[in-house]
């Protein structure tokens, strides 16, 4: 009788002890939602990087990299690659840029690039 008693309560310290272990591991979840890689065409990549550009002039004014006449110079040549943009997409019939007319304003905003700080494109 002594033999089941001592049994028995093993097995219940056991089994609590079990119970207590398993509550504390974390519960597998599903896993987190995988966000699907976004390929721009290169029309839309020009235009993302034409807008960074835009912004960090700004922002390299503020910080102090660049002088107010560096920001006039910048601006006028982005102005001058937009311009450029509009010649490019009037002559086209469907008003899109082509791949090589994308890497001549790219080439363009490379230049724009080792002022600002801007990783050049990789075309």
């Amino acid at each position: 009788m002594k033999h089941l008693f001592i049994f028995a309560v093993t097995v219940f310290f056991v089994s609590t002890i079990s119970l207590a272990y398993a509550a504390g591991q974390p519960t597998p979840s599903t896993p987190a939602a995988v966000r699907p890689v976004v390929t721009h065409t290169p029309e839309v990549q020009y235009r993302i990087r034409l807008s960074n550009q835009t912004k960090l002039i700004t922002i390299s004014v503020s910080k102090g990299k660049i002088t107010k006449q560096q920001e006039k110079d910048l601006r006028s040549s982005l102005k001058a690659i937009r311009q450029q943009e509009i010649t490019y997409k009037k002559s086209n019939s469907d008003h899109k840029l082509t791949p090589t007319q994308v890497s001549q304003l790219n080439t363009l905003l490379d230049k724009n690039s080792q002022e600002i700080d801007e990783a050049p494109a990789t075309n």
